[in-house]
């Protein structure tokens, strides 16, 4: 698909977390069960993003994330 219509598709932006201010309690693995954007690492109780380009850009995780250690980014373009 090429042209505007694909431009539909891309999510321009995607959720980082901050390690030091996850507590660890999965709420925002469980709100984002179709897209698997998010897991805990292994051993540390801590959440991450597997890979940005599964985030849907929903702001669940976000907005229920209790220790507010979800925020949104903008991607940038690549070349720049």
């Amino acid at each position: 698909m090429h042209g505007p219509q694909r431009d539909m598709f891309i999510h321009r932006r995607y959720a980082v977390i901050d390690s030091e201010l996850c507590i660890g309690c999965t709420l925002c693995v469980k709100i984002c069960p179709l897209h698997e954007a998010i897991k805990m690492v292994d051993g540390t109780r801590k959440a991450t993003i597997t890979d940005p380009y599964k985030c849907a850009g929903c702001l669940n995780c976000v907005s229920r994330c209790p220790a507010k250690a979800i925020n949104f980014v903008e991607m940038k373009a690549s070349g720049n």
